[in-house]
């Protein structure tokens, strides 16, 4: 396969099938314009006459911008993860503007999985924007995207949110449920029975008056974002072990945990909720400082979180003549000896599964 090349410089034009090419070089070349643009020299003079090899004031300018756009993405995430809020069918969104002088304005893109956005607004240079047409009881990604006067753009910066409605319970297939104690020999009140859909049956503490607190742990197959709680006390008349005080605790693995809320509810049998600050977790604990402490039903209110999607391994080659390729091993940014025309390529392959 043939290949032709022409001199950013001078302008000279040559073929790969031509001898000798050793003289000639490849530049890539990042700045305000072109975020990446690939450059070729008949001669180490034409480099030098195109490009400065000492500075480069537009490429200086355009990192010193990265730094500051850097900086911006810390502020942004902590600015929106702070404004999230939902009013019926719509997510109200704001964050704190760029200090560069040459951004001309944002992107505010959505979606229902990290990083795959399915629409994507131009808001322009402003600092807040709605966003309707989304339904409520959803797992949202959000991504924001600063845009300079060139039409260059910075990284995204991402935070999920899960729109708030009338949300049914999440399907509670494969859950498990275990609690600090249960009443099995006078009575089948196991804690699994908070989790099989039929109000009539319970789960109670060991009978008898026992030291609080007690709780009853959930535990879901996977990870899944959750914004609520609900509890539906027993429903045979009785009055013991109704939650009143309650604390709620979260976790990823069981082990470390997290307080997600407190609070109070009514001595009665109508159905409880409380509300949880977005989180992600895999297991959860209702706990109870009475006495006693029993569950006709207890559900929670979210998404699971879907599943990553598939990775890729990128690997840059070089080959002096296109047919023999070895693989950089040093991260990029990174230097390569000027020896004759050098090729370049991204061999992109399936991550392997994790044994």
């Amino acid at each position: 396969m043939s290949l032709n090349f022409t001199c950013s410089c001078c302008g000279k034009v040559a073929s790969s099938d031509d001898e000798p090419l050793h003289d000639w070089l490849s530049l890539t070349v990042r700045n305000a314009v072109e975020p990446r643009r690939f450059l070729d020299f008949c001669s180490v003079e034409c480099l030098r006459k195109y490009h400065s090899v000492e500075k480069d004031p537009v490429v200086e300018r355009w990192w010193t911008g990265l730094l500051s756009l850097l900086v911006w993405v810390v502020l942004i995430v902590a600015a929106m993860a702070s404004a999230r809020y939902c009013a019926g069918a719509e997510i109200k969104c704001r964050w704190n503007p760029n200090p560069e002088t040459f951004i001309a304005g944002y992107e505010l893109s959505i979606g229902t999985s990290p990083g795959q956005y399915s629409r994507t607004v131009q808001v322009g240079n402003v600092t807040n924007y709605t966003l309707t047409d989304v339904e409520g009881g959803r797992l949202y990604y959000l991504g924001l995207v600063a845009v300079s006067t060139a039409g260059t753009k910075s990284d995204t910066a991402e935070i999920s949110h899960v729109t708030k409605a009338d949300i049914p319970p999440m399907d509670r297939a494969g859950w498990t449920a275990t609690a600090s104690s249960a009443e099995t020999v006078r009575e089948d009140n196991k804690a699994a029975n908070a989790l099989d859909g039929n109000p009539a049956t319970l789960w109670h503490t060991t009978w008898g008056i026992t030291m609080p607190p007690h709780y009853l742990q959930l535990e879901l197959p996977r990870t899944a974002t959750l914004s609520g709680l609900r509890y539906l006390p027993r429903q045979d008349g009785g009055t013991n072990g109704i939650v009143t005080a309650y604390e709620i605790q979260t976790s990823m693995d069981g082990i470390e945990w997290s307080a997600s809320a407190t609070g109070t509810w009514a001595n009665d049998a109508t159905e409880k909720r409380a509300s949880l600050p977005l989180t992600e977790a895999r297991f959860v604990k209702l706990w109870g400082n009475d006495p006693r402490m029993s569950a006709s039903e207890v559900s929670l209110e979210g998404v699971f979180t879907p599943d990553p999607p598939s990775t890729l391994t990128l690997t840059i080659q070089q080959s002096p003549d296109l047919s023999d390729w070895s693989d950089l091993s040093d991260p990029p940014p990174f230097t390569v000896p000027l020896l004759g025309k050098q090729f370049f390529r991204l061999k992109i392959e399936p991550t392997p599964p994790q044994p």
